[in-house]
């Protein structure tokens, strides 16, 4: 299945790409695994979307004609990073940055995108309680000021 998830709250269904031929037979069985080729790495100078398939023990690569957002398509570079510990956490955690950045805020989103806990960190070294939170996975992102994500979003596991 396809889905546009442009606005990730509110992804929107594309179209269904059947992995069977018209007889009922499987071509393309069990998705492993994907790989996006942006344009300017790509053979064909399209964009590329290569998916390794487990029970067929097929590849197939898809082309991706409608323009993406210039972001996808170039690496980010950021300007800081971040450890997150004890990961998994019962209830608290200890945020510590590589470098003070003046207006960094933590953002913790359940797998839905929805933003469930954000905090201003005023130091290099802060502890958030993540008490209140269910069990699960959780994304950690570091913004600055300007809501720019400035560190590679981080897995969290809530216990």
């Amino acid at each position: 299945m396809v889905y546009d998830v442009t606005t990730p709250t509110a992804p929107v269904f594309e179209t269904f790409i059947s992995p069977f031929k018209a007889d009922g037979t499987s071509t393309d069985a069990g998705v492993e695994g994907l790989s996006f080729v942006p344009a300017k790495n790509s053979h064909t100078g399209k964009n590329l979307l290569i998916a390794a398939h487990e029970v067929s023990g097929t590849t197939t690569i898809f082309q991706i004609d409608d323009l993406l957002p210039s972001f996808i398509a170039e690496p980010i570079t950021m300007a800081n990073d971040y450890s997150i510990y004890p990961n998994p956490s019962t209830g608290t955690i200890h945020i510590s940055l590589a470098k003070a950045t003046e207006g960094a805020s933590l953002k913790i989103a359940n797998t839905l995108g929805q933003t469930v806990l954000s905090q201003e960190l005023h130091q290099q070294s802060t502890t958030i309680s993540i008490a209140q939170l269910p069990s699960g996975l959780y994304i950690s992102t570091l913004t600055n000021s300007a809501n720019q994500s400035i560190a590679t979003p981080k897995k969290l596991i809530k216990q």
